[in-house]
């Protein structure tokens, strides 16, 4: 009778062990790390009307209204015309071109581990124009990585890889912008 008891815990022992496992496997391991969205504050709002334009690459039609919303949430500019067409008075033109591309590294080490990771290269070149003379320019390589997490939804990751690498842009176009504000408010008459 003790040497059944004893067989009958061993038993129950692994077949806990066995249902923790397949628990941790199957829940535990499909995570996603969240990603916070980087924020920014101009020190003080240019005062002009800027029409936008984007260029003609994929990636600035695909990036560009989204950067658009995050300046004017951001409010860099005292009015935005967006998509700008050339019958609208503004004080100038802010061009927008984005080119690059995302890849997967599927060997990313971080905190779980090996996992995949998004990493994006973009290379933005921004112009401010005054009656068709650059009045800033500025060429911006951002490079963002995003782990993906063990089993992503490949189409979420996508979204957020996105999402981030444009707030990111739009941040690196207002902070130059900021830093140039004398500059940028003498060449409008400000």
């Amino acid at each position: 009778m003790t040497t059944i008891l004893k067989m009958t815990k061993r038993n129950n022992i692994k077949h806990f062990s066995c249902l923790l496992i397949m628990v941790m496997l199957f829940s535990g391991c499909a995570w996603q790390r969240e990603i916070v969205m980087p924020t920014y504050n101009v020190s003080k709002t240019i005062p002009i009307r800027v029409g936008i334009v984007l260029g003609d690459s994929p990636e600035s039609f695909n990036y560009g209204p989204n950067i658009v919303r995050d300046l004017k949430e951001m409010k860099v500019f005292k009015d935005v015309v967006f998509p700008y067409s050339k019958v609208e008075s503004v004080n100038g033109i802010l061009k927008i071109d984005v080119k690059g591309k995302w890849d997967w590294d599927w060997l990313a080490k971080n905190d779980k581990g090996f996992c995949p990771s998004r990493v994006g290269k973009h290379q933005v070149n921004i112009y401010l124009m005054k009656d068709s003379k650059n009045i800033v320019q500025y060429s911006l390589p951002l490079t963002t990585s995003l782990d993906a997490g063990i089993y992503p939804d490949a189409t979420d990751i996508v979204y957020k890889a996105d999402s981030l690498q444009q707030r990111k842009v739009a941040i690196e176009i207002a902070k130059h912008l900021d830093e140039d504000y004398s500059l940028i408010s003498e060449a409008f008459g400000n």
